[in-house]
């Protein structure tokens, strides 16, 4: 199991708290779980820049004697491999808190396997039910933090009356129909119909005539990612929706690619457009290709991955101790300006970011062009 040094002490910059007293020096054991194994082996390399970018933009603000030694584990793509990934990195390694990107049940499995020795959890998150564990601190965009500034857009910014939305039958999709739903309808426009479609459909010729029939300024859908490409490619097909405008909550700019021609002029809205100008993102790209070169690989999945440990990083600089219970404590109320804009880790919301939503627009390059970026959305995430 590799094992990397990063020399570290106390953020300062990155928080409006005043960092207590650290009573110890030396290296702290983290760890840094991904799937370098399995189904979900094209993310780790992914989520190793982002994490390896924001240790090192740590490194140049600290100085007290404090380091941060990273130790890798993998997940295998599984949620039974990250459970005993984590307790090996508990048990045998001694960390004191965790950072990585994995499956929303790969995040519960591995939560739940360190919750008895209190470790925190910083999890860059992928799509998919919340863990809503109390060790973790989620950065994942969550259904609303996505849905709500989309159709706020589409009605100001586009003059969008009526709608039609086609989601996944699965939880995030649920939840996705039911908060746009409730946003189209708060804004003052008509939703005038909605299907739930069953995941690994492959021809969607009779949702596509109902959207037809139903003539809507707007076709919002919520689809999972393997059926996304079908889906958009069927759609435009259709001449009778020519003129109905459509918003995914599945694309971005990897997923345009395999979509082709039919992606482009598709509204989308993520939590990461590497096209936004902001500082914060500019300087994330700017250390992420001097580190890497051609082998730099700006995404989503690096972004969260930069913001869960730069704020991981901040909690340990602000602990009052570096006891994973101290940790925990202080990870409330941490807030950092990274990739995607400000993030902040609010006390009340469940362990889950307030981050913006970036909206945009398939370009022909099948990029994606920035409209807009939302103020910060606090998450509806783990109500129940």
């Amino acid at each position: 199991m590799a094992a990397i040094s990063v020399i570290m002490a106390v953020l300062s910059g990155c928080s409006g708290q005043t960092a207590a007293a650290p009573p110890t020096r030396g290296a702290v054991k983290v760890g840094l779980v991904v799937s370098l194994t399995g189904a979900a082996s094209p993310t780790a390399e992914l989520a190793i820049q982002g994490a390896t970018v924001a240790l090192a933009q740590a490194k140049g603000q600290l100085g007290a004697g404090r380091s941060i030694q990273i130790v890798q584990a993998d997940d295998k793509s599984t949620p039974a491999g990250a459970g005993s990934a984590c307790s090996r990195l508990v048990n045998d390694d001694g960390v004191v808190a965790i950072v990585g990107f994995e499956s929303a049940a790969a995040v519960a499995a591995c939560s739940k396997a360190v919750a008895g020795a209190h470790v925190p959890y910083f999890a860059g998150l992928s799509p998919g039910a919340e863990p809503c564990s109390p060790n973790v601190f989620a950065f994942g965009f969550t259904p609303n933090q996505q849905v709500t500034p989309l159709v706020d857009f589409l009605q100001r910014k586009q003059s969008a009356k009526t709608f039609y939305v086609l989601a996944a039958d699965d939880a995030w999709g649920q939840g996705s129909a039911a908060i746009a739903a409730s946003g189209i309808r708060q804004g003052g426009g008509t939703l005038l119909g909605s299907q739930l479609i069953q995941p690994k459909t492959a021809d969607f010729t009779g949702q596509i005539a109902m959207v037809a029939a139903a003539k809507p300024d707007v076709l919002i859908d919520a689809l999972e990612r393997d059926d996304e490409v079908a889906f958009e490619q069927q759609l435009r097909k259709d001449p009778r929706l020519a003129a109905v405008k459509v918003a995914s909550l599945s694309l971005d700019a990897t997923a345009a690619r395999s979509v082709g021609p039919a992606a482009v002029g598709v509204y989308v809205a993520n939590d990461y457009n590497q096209a936004d100008q902001s500082p914060g993102t500019q300087s994330w790209l700017s250390e992420l290709l001097a580190r890497y070169g051609d082998g730099a690989i700006p995404s989503a999945t690096g972004a969260e991955m930069f913001d869960a440990t730069l704020a991981m990083a901040t909690a340990i600089g602000l602990a009052s101790d570096i006891s994973g219970a101290a940790i925990s404590n202080a990870g409330s109320g941490v807030s950092i300006v990274g990739p995607r804009g400000t993030v902040q880790l609010v006390a009340g919301a469940h362990g889950y970011a307030t981050v913006s939503a970036h909206i945009g627009q398939v370009n022909k390059a099948f990029g994606v062009d920035l409209l807009a970026v939302s103020d910060p959305t606090a998450p509806l995430a783990c109500q129940g």
